[in-house]
């Protein structure tokens, strides 16, 4: 037994020994990726500035290296399986911006197992970050219409009337609830009595209604769309039957 465990235990040493340094190099790579994902972003920020005489240093291959061991830190990566410290790593291609605003940036490194074992080299590691410069955005306009310059209205849902103002007062309703026995006296703004909804007045009146001072109709339910302002924003030439709004004319 003497002899077996002799022979077993150093294997078994050296078995959990390459275990634990295969799972050092997983965690080295994505310890490096992340860190060049997050300089590759920043890159990709400032991107559309790379011009920039005071901001041309920053797009160099030596902030990169800087910047990666400042996210993965100086000790972890003298303790890891990185072969040759820090100074191992090689950057094999470095683009920023040279093609359609894009990024490419390829890090390479040696590793090594922590103890030299025959037959076992260092052998070389690849983190990759691939990214778009952000040089901003534009508001996309109707492709399918040739005069761009035609003019903007708004429109509600169920309306018949268009505004020339998004902030038309006939565009902002004021709703009050009133009972059924006073709807018949009251005016709205225009001195006109109110009409039942064609919508929601249907059967019995309830004890209680809903009235606009910007409308033509009681309600029955307060939830009906004819008490709701959906509004669209159309081109004028788009909506031939309907008529300018009196309070948007004068």
């Amino acid at each position: 037994m003497t002899v077996e465990a002799a022979i077993v235990l150093p294997l078994v040493f050296f078995f959990l020994l390459n275990l634990s340094c295969a799972i050092e190099l997983i965690r080295l790579h994505g310890n490096l990726q992340l860190a060049l994902w997050n300089t590759g972003s920043r890159l990709a920020v400032y991107g559309h500035a790379r011009e920039d005489a005071e901001l041309a240093p920053f797009f160099s291959a030596l902030y990169i290296r800087d910047q990666v061991l400042d996210y993965t830190g100086q000790h972890y990566l003298e303790q890891s399986p990185l072969a040759g410290g820090t100074d191992g790593f090689l950057f094999w291609k470095n683009e920023v911006g040279t093609t359609k605003d894009e990024i490419d940036i390829v890090m390479v490194y040696p590793a090594a197992p922590w103890i030299e074992v025959a037959g076992y080299e260092p052998f070389w590691m690849a983190n990759r970050y691939f990214g778009h410069i952000w040089n901003g955005y534009e508001i996309p306009v109707d492709a399918g219409r040739e005069d761009t310059s035609a003019e903007m209205v708004y429109v509600t849902e169920y309306g018949q009337v268009y505004h020339m103002d998004r902030s038309c007062t006939h565009l902002q309703l004021s709703i009050r609830t009133v009972g059924t026995g006073e709807v018949d006296g009251l005016r709205n703004q225009w001195g006109k009595k109110y009409a039942s909804c064609k919508m929601c007045g249907k059967g019995d009146k309830p004890d209680t209604l809903y009235v606009a001072e910007e409308g033509e109709s009681y309600h029955y339910d307060l939830g009906c769309p004819g008490l709701k302002r959906t509004i669209h924003e159309v081109y004028r030439d788009e909506i031939p039957g309907y008529t300018c709004c009196s309070r948007c004319q004068g």
